[in-house]
């Protein structure tokens, strides 16, 4: 395709700004009365080029996207358009469309044959042609003229969706994308729903599934690092407030105290901490106490007991910057390992100061405790120095656990579960019948 081409595009979809006016102030001349943005540079291609090239700079200054895959994949969109008009349709095709290439389902006829002739890169374009949000290449409907609404029927039909069988209420980057419309209007531009549209099945890919959630899970598992951070923190050495840090086989138990002196009082919550190195530097989740009562019930997880925070870390400072709008139970702050070292474990080892969880129906104790892989069965050590023989055939999944996973017992209140955390896979094994009707065997030793 041309750089002309592409330009005309630009202009006539107003997919970088809503209005040729705004598209003149950015370019720097007008584009009006005739004066079209692929008319300037006259024959020059070098001038044509330097326009798309800046054109292209800032897209990805303000996006993940590559304005040129963009509008190659927005003419073949509008190509299958008019050659399957007739089929792409519907609310229920949205679905089914998402389904098949975010989930791993197959589409019904005819939309299987026509989906032959499709990829990833087209359905979020794809989708927002469907609902109305972007024009068609052929549509001289000139200045864009209400982006706030086109925003609010794709994320509705896209919650519909993506939130509809996931083992979440709902997806956090559905979430964050619609906070940041809300705190951003003036920003607002097809482009940038293009680029939400992207985020949004991206991340619903990753869950949208058991296995893709195992894959999502083992793969961030091995992004994992377990940094020093041992010891008491404060964000004020003054405050009545600290934290503990202390290392544990899969990351870092996490405990905000508050002591109050004249009832002789340490109160705490009790968190979990995960830290992962990701390209663009450290991240990190803290999860909170709550989220125990959805795994162990197989329920959706509630996307607010995850706080996905950057993470800036050197020897006696973090600082942790929230990346979801669902973390703000834990917030910004900034960390400095306490100098009062002592003082404060002298405080916490003293009898007369009474430790009160503020969430005690959460407690709960995980043990690792995979001990042997046979080619049919895992084991793992029970409590009582036997083995819990589970046959790999109990669930799909099971053939590929490894030990480098988090797998093990939980108990929690007076249960007791099998859990392979890594894989978000979950069993009650309390009682000999519940044992007995998932296979799992007690023994003596390993076979």
């Amino acid at each position: 395709m041309s750089i002309v081409n592409y330009l005309r595009i630009i202009e006539r979809t107003r997919l970088l700004y809503n209005s040729s006016t705004e598209l003149g102030a950015a370019v720097g001349f007008s584009v009006e009365s005739g004066n079209g943005l692929a008319r300037k540079g006259g024959k020059s291609e070098f001038m044509k080029d330097a326009i798309f090239r800046e054109l292209v700079y800032q897209t990805e200054q303000r996006t993940s996207l590559n304005l040129e895959n963009v509008l190659n994949a927005y003419i073949e969109v509008d190509q299958l358009m008019h050659k399957y008009g007739k089929i792409l349709c519907g609310k229920d095709v949205c679905r089914q469309l998402i389904r098949h290439f975010y989930a791993n389902e197959q589409a019904p006829e005819p939309l299987a044959s026509v989906a032959k002739s499709i990829g990833t890169q087209h359905i979020p374009l794809l989708l927002l042609m469907l609902t109305g949000a972007l024009p068609p290449l052929s549509a001289k409907g000139g200045d864009v003229k209400d982006i706030a609404e086109d925003y609010h029927r794709a994320f509705a039909l896209l919650r519909g969706i993506v939130c509809s069988d996931i083992n979440m209420r709902t997806l956090p980057a559905l979430t964050d994308m619609e906070a940041w419309v809300h705190h951003y209007p003036e920003d607002l531009c097809r482009i940038d729903l293009i680029d939400c549209v992207y985020i949004i099945l991206e991340a619903y890919g990753h869950v949208s599934t058991p296995a893709n959630l195992s894959r999502s899970g083992i793969d961030q598992m091995s992004r994992q690092f377990i940094p020093d951070l041992d010891g008491i923190w404060t964000e004020d050495e003054s405050s009545t407030v600290f934290w503990q840090f202390e290392e544990i086989a899969n990351g870092h138990q996490l405990r905000r105290y508050t002591l109050n002196t004249e009832s002789h009082e340490l109160t705490y919550i009790e968190y979990h901490i995960r830290c992962f190195e990701e390209a663009e530097g450290f991240m990190a989740i803290v999860i909170h106490p709550h989220l125990i009562h959805a795994i162990v019930n197989q329920s959706p997880v509630p996307s607010e007991y995850f706080a996905y925070l950057n993470m800036d870390i050197d020897e006696n400072t973090l600082t942790f910057t929230p990346l979801n709008v669902d973390a703000q139970w834990f917030g910004e702050k900034t960390l400095k390992r306490s100098q009062r070292q002592a003082y404060f474990q002298q405080l916490l080892a003293d009898e007369r100061y009474k430790q009160i969880n503020r969430f005690p129906e959460d407690e709960y104790v995980f043990t690792l405790a995979l001990y042997a892989i046979t080619e049919d069965a895992l084991y793992i050590l029970n409590d009582d120095g036997q083995y819990l023989r589970v046959p790999k055939s109990m669930h799909p999944q099971l053939p590929d656990v490894h030990f480098s996973e988090d797998a093990g017992l939980i108990h929690f209140q007076s249960a007791t579960y099998l859990a392979f955390d890594s894989r978000n896979l979950y069993f009650d094994i309390t009682t000999e019948a519940q044992r007995e009707a998932l296979g799992i065997k007690l023994v003596q030793r390993i076979e």
